[in-house]
């Protein structure tokens, strides 16, 4: 700004005197970064970043993250403080410099289903304030996992093993139409199930009756039997697919059948 002066007097006397001053002032932004996007139970983390874009400091400033219903609090650094009864997570700083940036982290769990966005809010004072909203959806997971294993290896010609099979559903939503298959090469032969999925033995393939649904945490046990008829390293294959996941994920399992003769 230029402040300038006039003064008169009779007789055409003038004078003016100028005095430029440069008027300065803080001024906030903040910004988040962090997914947009996560599964029921699985731990984000949060960066809030805060900058002042002013020509001053901005002194006693102010960070707030008030937390959607959808989330757990677990952590925060630089000192922030989680206060239950409003939900929300405060940090403190008593000054950031013109043209500075700082930044702090929030870590939740998410716990329920649906958008949860996450509201910072930046304060300092003059009075200044800046806020923005991070995007936040929360999603069920199917997660179904498995896994095989041989009881006995190697094992003679002619003799049998015995393959170890869990399904486990360790995800949060239930997963359905789960469609269990398991290969044999040449040199093994499918004899057996013991388990609760009805099955039916085509040649060198076990194919399982489709499970209509399977819950979180629920988990299915079998024991398949096999025979060795030919002397050689071998692999099963054991292949799983869903609704929710369509296409086949494959595990193998290697088990080597040798001759005593």
């Amino acid at each position: 700004l230029n402040n300038v002066m006039f003064a008169t007097a009779d007789g055409g006397l003038k004078s003016k005197h100028a005095v430029a001053m440069e008027v300065v002032s803080p001024k906030l932004a903040v910004k988040t970064d962090g997914p947009r996007r996560r599964f029921l139970g699985r731990n984000v983390t949060h960066s809030i970043g805060i900058d002042n874009q002013g020509t001053a400091a901005a002194t006693n400033v102010q960070i707030s993250a008030k937390l959607p219903t959808g989330v757990r609090y677990v952590s925060s650094n630089n000192q922030g403080t989680y206060k239950p009864s409003q939900h929300t997570v405060y940090w403190s700083l008593s000054k950031l410099d013109s043209q500075a940036k700082n930044g702090v982290e929030l870590t939740t769990t998410p716990v329920n289903i649906g958008n949860h966005p996450i509201k910072v809010v930046a304060s300092a004072d003059l009075g200044l304030v800046d806020q923005t909203e991070h995007p936040f959806s929360i999603e069920h997971l199917v997660d179904v996992f498995f896994d095989i294993d041989d009881v006995v290896d190697p094992i003679e010609i002619g003799s049998d093993t015995r393959y170890r099979v869990q399904i486990v559903n360790q995800g949060t939503k239930t997963a359905t139409n789960v469609q269990l298959f398991a290969d044999f090469p040449n040199g093994l032969k499918p004899v057996s199930v013991d388990g609760p999925l009805t099955n039916r033995i085509s040649g060198q393939q076990i194919v399982f009756e489709p499970i209509n649904s399977l819950k979180p945490g629920d988990r299915i046990s079998l024991v398949v039997t096999g025979r060795g008829v030919a002397a050689g390293d071998h692999r099963v294959t054991l292949k799983l697919q869903s609704a929710e996941r369509p296409t086949p994920v494959a595990k193998e399992e290697s088990t080597r059948v040798y001759s005593d003769q």
